[in-house]
């Protein structure tokens, strides 16, 4: 026979069921003043002779009128080239990896054309060449580089969906090298095009 479980106050409430928590946060989506999904293109340009390049595509969803939290998917790469960070004898090739990240926006005007400032974190998932060392043991001289990016720029919308963007931003990066924590810095310029998913009447 099957136990049933009682509080002070009667029988326990039921676990929300995972359809639940998804028609709240479509719920939740639904309500917002605005969505928009954008494709964008940045180039740090970094010291160290180091350079990092990306392509997102970022789900922005605005909560009020003018602040908004963003998500972003895309891919990256982290050049070493050109660095002397990196000792001749390891190989500096760059490959592209996989990133996430997210952010927070806020917008001056719900107008056509709309300044914006905003602060993002990413994560590249790459883990850098390895090499055979005297042992003949693999080591690897790269790991996952992070970056927090404050970030001025503008968006215009061209037609009531469509919009493009550009921004000026810093990256304040770190990552393990030669098992060693660097840091990177430098300014980021990056532009993208966006589509209104949803989108109140103001």
């Amino acid at each position: 026979m099957d136990t049933v479980h009682h509080s002070k106050n009667g029988i326990n409430p039921q676990k929300p069921r995972i359809e639940q928590i998804v028609m709240f946060l479509f719920g939740l989506f639904i309500l917002q003043s605005c969505a928009t999904l954008t494709l964008s293109g940045n180039h740090a340009i970094l010291d160290n002779n180091s350079t990092y390049s990306s392509v997102d595509m970022k789900l922005n969803t605005q909560y009020y009128p003018q602040f908004s939290t963003d998500f972003y998917l895309g891919v990256g790469k982290m050049d070493f080239s050109k660095s002397d960070l990196i000792y001749s004898e390891i190989d500096k090739a760059s490959k592209i990896a996989p990133s996430v990240g997210v952010g927070l926006s806020y917008y001056f005007s719900s107008k056509r054309l709309q300044p914006i400032v905003a602060l993002d974190y990413n994560y590249l998932f790459w883990t850098g060449s390895e090499i055979e060392s005297a042992k003949e043991k693999k080591d690897t001289f790269f790991n996952n580089y992070q970056s927090v990016n404050p970030k001025a720029g503008i968006r215009y919308y061209i037609t009531n969906k469509v919009a493009i963007n550009g921004y000026l931003g810093y990256q304040f990066g770190w990552a393990e090298i030669e098992n060693v924590k660097q840091n990177f810095h430098g300014f980021v310029p990056s532009v993208g095009i966006s589509f209104s998913l949803w989108k109140k009447e103001q």
